[in-house]
């Protein structure tokens, strides 16, 4: 499909997606309606570089070697480290103040949901 925006021509390919009829999903206004589930999940292709009106960011960049790679995403990993050890730290404040206060029960929660959090590395 040959597409135009603001000047620019370009090709788009149009998202196909194989559905299947399920089983008997209600009844509506006295008519039954079937519910439809996609055949399989689609895999969609990763794009090295985005444009927007024109101007490509998140490009590949260079290596001393020579040969383009993508950013690591080694900034995204220190943003779920840092996430984790700040829920750790509120867990062990709301366990304090629950200790401090006698509620067993929400001691024994804020308790399995620390090793849940614990568990998740």
């Amino acid at each position: 499909m040959r597409l135009h925006y603001r000047g620019v021509t370009y090709e788009k390919e149009p998202f196909t997606l194989e559905v299947v009829k399920g089983e008997v999903g209600g009844t509506y206004r006295g008519q039954d309606w079937l519910g439809t589930y996609p055949r399989h999940i689609p895999h969609l292709r990763p794009k090295s570089s985005m444009q927007y009106r024109g101007v490509a960011y998140g490009a590949p960049v260079s290596t001393p070697s020579g040969e383009r790679t993508m950013p690591k995403l080694t900034v995204v990993k220190e943003a779920e480290k840092t996430h984790l050890e700040s829920i750790r730290r509120s867990l062990e404040r709301r366990l304090q103040v629950a200790e401090a206060s006698g509620n067993q029960s929400l001691v024994l929660l804020l308790q399995q949901e620390f090793k849940a959090v614990t568990s998740y590395q």
